[in-house]
Order: C-alpha cells, then sequence, then structure tokens
C-alpha cells in the first residue's frame, strides 16, 4: 500500500534565505513518498520556481511577510500548496513571461509557467478574495514503488490538438487508475462525484454494478485511455444518471464522447433501463449540446445546484451557485401508462415538457380528495449544500412534516433545498399550491424508475438567481429556464 502523508504545513518568511529550507523539505516528502531521484528533481524544481516568484515578486518591494506551503497525498498523488495575501496574481500575465528559475534563460521576470507544466502533472491557481491567493502544484505517484527509488517512467509528451483514431468499449479493472487521472485532467480535484478520483472505487462500483464504465482508448500505437462516461445506477427512486462524462482537453473535438455515450444508450437499453438522464451545467453550453444529439431533452432547471466546477481549458466568469438542467431520454417509448396528476396552474407546461421527450403520457385531473393518515416524508443533505425532500406517502400531516424539515436545514444554512412529489398520486395536484406558498417554485420533472416520475419543486434560502446569467443552448431549454424565473418568488 503507498504511503499516505498527513499535511504538512511550512510558513517562512518572504526571503530568499528560506527558500533552501522550503525546498529540502519539498525533496525528503517527495523521496519519503516513493518518488524516484528524476521525479523528485521535477518536483522539486516546480515548487522552486513557484517559490522564486512568491518571494521576488509577489510582495511590495521591502514587505516583510509570512506563507504557507502545504504538502499533502490526494488519491493521484502528491500536492503542495502555496497559500499567500501577496499581490494578486494574474495567471494570463504569467503565462506570457518568461522563467525565473535557474534552468531557463533569465531574460525578465515571471513565474514560470512552461517550467511548472514540464515539472508536475498539474498547476492550478486560485483566488481566494480577502484570503489571498493560492498556487497548487500536483505530481502524480509513479504506477508502482520504485525499485530502489531511483527509476521514474518516461514523462509522457505532450502533443499537440489532432485527430486521433480510438476505439470505445467497457473499462478494464487495471484501467481505472487511468480514468482517474483523465478525470484530474480535465476538472482538476474539482469534479462534483468525488469517486473518480480513487481507482479502487471505480473498480469496486463496476464490479458491483453500481457504476457501468465505458472508455474511448487510442488504436495505432501505445493504448491511452482519452476519455470515459459511466451509467450511474443510483438508488430506486430515480432513472439511471449517464454521468462522470469528460475527455482529455488536448482530445477534445475528436467526437469520443458522443460515441462512449451512445454505446452506454444500448448497453442500459439491453438491461431493460426505462429511461436515462444526464445533468448539464448552465455556465457553459457544451455539455448541453452532445446531450441533445444523443437523443436527451430538457425536463428541468435545477437551480442554484452545486457549487461551481471548473472544467479546464473553459472559461467560467459566473460566481453564483451552478445550476443545473436534466436531460431526460426515454428507452421504451415513453416513461410509462400510468395517469399522472399534474398541479393546474403547472399543467400546460408539464404537457409541453413531455411533448418535447415524444413520450405520451395520460395528464388526468385529480378530482376532489383529501389525503389521511400520518405523511412519510425523508430529508437527506448532500455535499453541496443543496437537500432533497421526498414525499413518499400523503398525509393529513404532510405540510407540516415538509415545513418542519424546511425549518431545519434552513437553519443549517442548506442553500438549496429540492422537493418531490410523486406525480403518479393525486395527491400532488392538490397540494403543490399550498407547498408553493411555503416558497416553493417550479422546477420540472425528473424521470423515476418504472414511469414513476417526479414533479420537483424548489426553495433558495436567502438567495436570488441572476437568470441572466444562465448559459443554454436550445430554445426548449430557454422555455423552461423562462418558466421557472416567472415562478421563482424570489426574482
Amino acid at each position: 500500500m503507498r504511503r499516505q502523508l498527513d499535511e504538512v504545513v511550512l510558513r517562512i518568511a518572504n526571503k530568499a534565505d528560506y527558500l533552501p529550507l522550503a525546498l529540502d523539505n519539498t525533496t525528503a516528502i517527495a523521496r519519503m513518498l516513493g518518488f524516484g531521484a528524476e521525479a523528485t528533481g521535477k518536483i522539486r524544481l516546480g515548487v522552486e520556481e513557484a517559490l522564486t516568484y512568491v518571494v521576488r515578486y509577489g510582495y511590495l518591494p521591502g514587505e516583510l511577510a509570512w506563507f504557507d506551503v502545504v504538502y499533502e497525498t490526494v488519491p493521484l498523488g502528491l500536492q503542495i500548496t502555496i497559500r499567500e495575501k501577496g499581490v494578486p496574481l494574474d495567471e494570463q500575465k504569467v503565462a506570457e513571461e518568461p522563467a525565473s528559475g535557474p534552468d531557463w534563460l533569465l531574460d525578465g521576470p515571471g513565474l514560470g509557467l512552461r517550467v511548472l507544466k514540464n515539472s508536475v502533472d498539474g498547476v492550478s491557481f486560485r483566488n481566494l478574495g480577502k484570503s489571498g491567493q493560492e498556487i497548487r502544484l500536483v505530481k502524480y505517484f509513479p504506477e508502482a514503488p520504485e525499485a530502489g527509488g531511483d527509476e521514474e517512467p518516461a514523462a509522457e509528451p505532450s502533443r499537440p490538438v489532432a485527430a486521433v483514431d480510438y476505439t470505445v468499449r467497457p473499462m478494464a479493472p487495471g484501467e481505472a487508475v487511468e480514468v482517474a487521472k483523465c478525470a484530474y485532467s480535465s476538472y482538476g480535484y474539482s469534479y462534483g462525484n468525488e469517486h473518480i478520483y480513487y481507482p479502487e472505487r471505480i473498480r469496486e462500483l463496476n464490479r458491483t454494478g453500481k457504476l457501468l464504465s465505458y472508455v474511448a482508448v487510442t488504436t495505432g500505437g501505445e493504448p491511452e485511455i482519452i476519455g470515459h462516461a459511466a451509467l450511474e445506477m443510483g438508488d430506486e427512486r430515480h432513472g439511471v444518471e449517464m454521468g462522470m462524462a469528460f475527455v482529455k482537453p488536448a482530445f477534445r473535438g475528436n467526437g469520443c464522447l458522443l460515441k462512449i455515450s451512445e454505446a452506454l444508450i444500448e448497453a442500459a437499453r439491453a438491461a431493460g433501463t426505462d429511461s436515462l438522464f444526464i445533468t448539464a451545467v448552465t455556465t457553459h453550453p457544451m455539455s448541453q449540446k452532445p446531450a441533445r444529439r444523443m437523443g436527451f431533452t430538457e425536463t428541468a432547471l435545477l437551480v442554484s445546484r452545486v457549487t461551481l466546477e471548473s472544467m479546464r481549458g473553459i472559461r467560467e466568469d459566473c460566481i453564483q451557485r451552478e445550476s443545473l438542467l436534466v436531460f431526460t431520454r426515454y428507452l421504451k417509448g415513453g416513461p410509462g401508462d400510468a395517469a399522472l396528476y399534474p398541479p393546474p396552474r403547472h399543467r400546460e407546461m408539464i404537457a409541453r415538457i413531455y411533448g418535447y421527450s415524444g413520450a405520451a403520457r395520460t395528464l388526468a385531473a385529480a378530482g376532489k380528495g383529501g389525503a389521511r393518515g400520518q405523511a412519510v416524508v425523508e430529508a437527506s443533505t448532500d455535499s453541496f449544500q443543496a437537500a432533497h425532500i421526498y414525499v413518499h406517502r400523503y398525509g393529513a400531516d404532510v405540510r407540516e412534516k415538509v415545513a418542519e424539515a424546511l425549518r431545519t436545514l434552513c437553519i443549517n444554512r442548506v442553500e438549496t433545498v429540492y422537493l418531490y412529489l410523486s406525480l403518479t398520486d393525486p395527491e400532488t395536484a392538490r397540494q403543490t399550491a399550498r407547498f408553493e406558498e411555503s416558497g416553493f417554485f417550479f422546477a420540472g420533472i425528473f424521470p423515476g424508475r418504472g414511469g414513476l416520475d417526479w414533479l420537483v419543486l424548489q426553495y433558495l434560502n436567502n438567495q436570488r438567481i441572476d437568470y441572466g446569467q444562465l448559459c443554454i443552448a436550445s430554445e426548449a431549454g430557454r422555455e423552461i429556464a423562462e418558466y421557472v424565473r416567472a415562478c421563482d418568488p424570489n426574482k
């Protein structure tokens, strides 16, 4: 088992005299974790370049300050983070400036981004506002412990963006490490589902059938995994999600994500799956367009769903929480035969959403009635400061139970709460307006298994969404977004 490192924090003054201490510490930690001589030298060079910049140019002339160098292990390797509160760093300017390290021509000041990228496997910059900024370096662990600690696999050569031949197939268990690296190359460590960074978890989830991973692998030379997507089985309340989709930046534009997705759709159809869904970000349209090309259509807009992800190579200026579009594809010609009971206010919009999907559903009127007995309500939170309330059974006390759950979640500073109401239950048509009086508003339809689709309402805890920041690719998606905006009581 590879050694893990407890977090090590080195705090030093912004003086060049202290740099050798930090570099010697870097070398010792790299060797302790099993990196060979060549890899250790590269890590040291990358840290030297970053620290030299911070000391020489990161502060005002004559300013005395202290900054931290943080060492920790992450799923794929060693992460070194330099946290400082000096002059804000302009990454665009950094990329244009020559290196200041000893192995490059000193023809001007600056942080040599080329040195960093040639020394480590990941470089990122993060503005922390009043807390300063970070320069983060990641070096992958070698594929296997190095004999004697002196050998290092050859560095992977950089390549220009170009057409490439590849094949699509299920992932082999031994390829989980390369899939994790592929995720890191696209998202850093910001991808929402953290399982993708743990090769052992990817292998186990595939082994137990909770995940079905397909990969795109280059042909005509040394095989390389360049893309991945998977079916996530989740729980029995929802349809199957098609996600964990990413392509290495150097290979985007080759259509491999579309081909992986087509293979997954056929696998789901062969397994008798009722429906698939995809969630797509709204800070850019890049994940929305492929979903529509694959026959998925928009069924919901979940506003303020997650914290912002940072996809490498894509500029994101949005500063509010990420809103997600839900795309659904029904694989059996429709979501089921059961009648649905939409609330009167949203009946026309729900009919239009099903019309976009090509699914024929019977929308029935609920008539008179009323819930009796005790309601069954389930509430849970996730890692994105969002919560989910499911009404499994209506009862005379359903409003009180939902209100109680909502109060608790808001006190705990959950950002967004989603309420799931079964469209096959006539009480949904009768009760929705009462939930909306409490501040919930329309989100759309979330596919369930066996045709048991959900009407989703959403609640914003002291937030306002700027709907003008949402980037939505299709006319149908924009229609849903405008309808959601019109229903939002916080607008």
